[in-house]
């Protein structure tokens, strides 16, 4: 049990840090009125369903997996890295709106040589093993039917913004990498 609570306190402070981080971060707002209201409902989905996972865990959970709890803590810890090494990739191209206008060029390095949206897939990773190390299989269903629908539509709407912004070279660069 001990383990458990310093893990589940771990993952919220690094949680903490990064919506700290995420909202105090300078950026040009430039994103249009409709997408502002996705990128509200986005964060709120995943905020939700974090603490959804933590709910069902003290509802449903009776016995924990423990097999599934260490997979969970891998799942996460792999995810959380996959997210700040492509926040860190993007630099200051990163915000958390939809627009390219604070971007200066495609980045093509490091995990974006082979994957274009990498910082989704590390998100995906860290809920999908927050919500294993709590067990809460429930919220997983809910994780696949909300906010993996709302990542594919934001990522749909990024990819217009920079084929306008960039044209023939964001296309190509489309048809080089994987989107996820």
């Amino acid at each position: 049990r001990l383990f458990f609570i310093i893990i589940a306190l771990l993952v919220l402070s690094i949680n903490i840090q990064r919506i700290k981080k995420t909202f105090t971060k300078k950026s040009v707002k430039t994103e249009r009125k409709q997408y502002r209201y996705l990128t509200y409902h986005t964060i709120c989905c995943y905020v939700g369903l974090f603490f959804l996972g933590i709910a069902e865990y003290f509802i449903f959970s009776k016995t924990i997996q423990s097999v599934i709890t260490i997979l969970g803590i891998c799942l996460y810890f792999m995810g959380y890295k996959l997210t700040n090494n492509a926040i860190n990739t993007l630099g200051d191209a990163w915000n958390i709106h939809i627009s390219a206008e604070n971007v200066k060029k495609i980045v093509t390095n490091n995990i974006y040589s082979k994957r274009r949206h990498p910082y989704y897939i590390g998100s995906i990773l860290e809920l999908l093993g927050w919500l294993l190390f709590l067990n809460a299989y429930r919220t997983i269903v809910a994780l696949l039917m909300l906010q993996l629908p709302l990542y594919l539509f934001r990522i749909m709407l990024e990819e217009q913004e920079l084929i306008k912004k960039f044209g023939k070279e964001y296309i190509e660069y489309k048809y080089r990498t994987h989107m996820f």
